[in-house]
């Protein structure tokens, strides 16, 4: 069941599979089952370009480009150079995707600080 779900199930659906409230609770406490919170919050969805879609173990997430552009909108000055910094350390950080990908969202309202010049 987990393998068709990228390693994710639901509480409900083991209790569906006949495990008990009790055996659930164990597998958590012996960290054979993590939880995973609810906490994941999405605002709005929006239409992504196919530049801005990349494949990881079969899932589609976004690029790192569009996610940096992302951060851009949430994290602080500071914040965002440390993340700009461990892309580029990692070998993740490509300055034309990135200018690309602003560029594809120059219509959203501020990109925070991803257009700032840096030191």
């Amino acid at each position: 069941m987990a393998d068709a779900q990228h390693g994710v199930v639901a509480r409900r659906q083991l209790l569906a599979a006949g495990l008990s409230r009790d055996v659930v609770r164990g597998r958590l406490r012996r960290g054979l089952l993590l939880p995973l919170t609810a906490r994941i919050r999405v605002f709005a969805r929006r239409q992504l370009a196919a530049e801005d879609i990349t494949i990881v173990e079969a899932i589609p997430v976004t690029a790192v480009a569009r996610t940096l552009v992302d951060l851009a909108e949430l994290l602080s000055y500071d914040r965002l150079l440390d993340v700009l910094t461990e892309a580029e350390q990692t070998r993740q950080f490509d300055l034309h995707a990135l200018h690309r990908a602003l560029d594809r969202v120059n219509h959203r309202r501020g990109p925070g600080h991803a257009r700032q010049p840096t030191t």
